[in-house]
């Protein structure tokens, strides 16, 4: 018959929990790749939000004199910055999920 605890204290007893030079957090990489996670994470919703204000207007009240004109070319840069935001997140994610299982 199988026995659920015995295998548990079967695979327990080979970890040493204890491990101070294991443990003892000496890499730095970690935090980097997470830093690089969280920096693309910001910039992601920094370059969605720079994509939605050019393309919608966002008033409390929808007055004709306060209408934008979208095919501006304030609005097509700030477009076109949204998308490079989105495009170095994407990229700084890619970097912090390889770098994260390397160390």
């Amino acid at each position: 018959m199988f026995n659920f605890s015995n295998v548990l204290a079967d695979a327990t007893s080979d970890v040493n929990f204890y491990s101070e030079k294991a443990n003892e957090g000496s890499s730095f990489m970690p935090f980097i790749g997470f830093m690089l996670f969280f920096a693309a994470l910001i910039l992601l919703i920094i370059g969605i939000t720079n994509i939605v204000d050019s393309k919608k207007q966002f008033n409390l009240f929808y007055d004709q004199r306060d209408a934008k004109d979208f095919t501006d070319e304030k609005y097509v840069k700030e477009r076109k910055r949204g998308i490079v935001f989105i495009v170095i997140a994407i990229v700084l994610l890619i970097a912090s999920l390889i770098i994260l299982p390397l160390f």
